[in-house]
C-alpha cells in the first residue's frame, strides 16, 4: 500500500505524467457513456468531482498537510488487502511483453472464476523510479536488464464482485485479425 501510494504522488507530481493520466480518466457517467474505455472514477470507488479537483488543481492537494491527509484518505481505500503479490520474468522483446500478457489474462481469468479479485498498482511498474523503489523496498533481488524484471505489482484477495467498467466493442478494440 506504502509503494502504491508513494508512486501515486510520485507521477501526479511530474506534470506531464499527471496530464496523461488525466486523459485516461472518465470522472462521471456521461464521460463514461460517450467513450465506454478507460479508467472510471466509480470503477476506483472514489468521488468524481474529488479526483477531478485532486487531478485538475493539483497543488491545492499536494500542500504539506493537505498531502498527509489524502495519503490517509487514500490508503483507506485499500484496507482489508488480503495478499501483495508480483509477477516477474523476462521482460526485454515484444515477445516477452506478449507472452506477459498472456500469463496476466490467464491468471486473471482463472482466479476471478474462483471468487479472487485483483488491483494492479500499475503506477509503481510503469515509473522506473517508483519500481526501483519497490525492489528495495520488498528486497527483491536485481532484475537483471530486464531478464528478470518485474512487470505486475498486485493486490489480491475474495471480495464482492467490484463493479465493472464500460468497455468497447471487441470489433473497435481489434484492429486486424486473419
Amino acid at each position: 500500500m506504502e509503494l502504491n501510494k508513494q508512486a501515486l504522488f510520485h507521477d501526479l507530481d511530474e506534470d506531464g505524467l499527471r496530464h496523461e493520466l488525466t486523459k485516461w480518466l472518465r470522472f462521471n457517467a456521461r464521460e463514461e457513456e460517450l467513450t465506454n474505455d478507460r479508467l472510471s472514477a466509480r470503477c476506483l470507488i472514489l468521488q468524481g468531482g474529488l479526483l477531478r479537483s485532486f487531478f485538475l488543481q493539483h497543488g491545492i492537494w499536494t500542500r504539506p498537510l493537505i498531502r498527509d491527509l489524502v495519503g490517509a484518505v487514500y490508503g483507506a481505500t485499500m484496507k482489508g488487502i488480503g495478499t501483495i503479490g508480483w509477477l516477474r520474468g523476462r521482460y526485454v522483446t515484444s515477445r516477452d511483453w506478449v507472452d506477459a500478457g498472456t500469463v496476466m489474462i490467464r491468471l486473471w481469468l482463472l482466479l476471478t472464476q474462483h471468487g479472487y479479485y485483483w488491483h494492479p498498482y500499475g503506477s509503481v511498474i510503469t515509473s522506473e523510479a517508483a519500481r526501483l523503489n519497490m525492489i528495495d523496498y520488498l528486497s527483491l533481488p536485481e532484475e537483471k536488464g530486464g531478464e528478470d524484471m518485474v512487470w505486475l505489482l498486485l493486490r489480491l484477495g475474495r471480495s464482492n464482485s467490484p463493479p465493472r467498467s464500460n468497455r468497447l466493442p471487441l470489433e473497435e478494440i481489434i484492429l486486424c485479425a486473419e
